[in-house]
């Protein structure tokens, strides 16, 4: 994941996953990441996102 990281934030599941602007479209490469992290993390926090309503389906698909 080349420029993204992530960090447990929990002790059984759940990670902070920082380096990503999810208002811009995503690369087949950062959807692959994020599948990623949430097969290994099951909960993602993503902060500072400033999503609108449609930013927010768009990275929901």
């Amino acid at each position: 994941m080349a420029g993204f990281t992530t960090r447990r934030i929990g002790p059984c599941f759940a990670a902070e996953f920082e380096g990503l602007d999810l208002r811009k479209p995503l690369s087949p490469d950062d959807v692959a990441a994020v599948h990623a992290a949430m097969d290994e993390h099951a909960v993602l926090v993503f902060h500072d996102q400033r999503l609108d309503d449609a930013e927010q389906l768009a990275f929901s698909r």
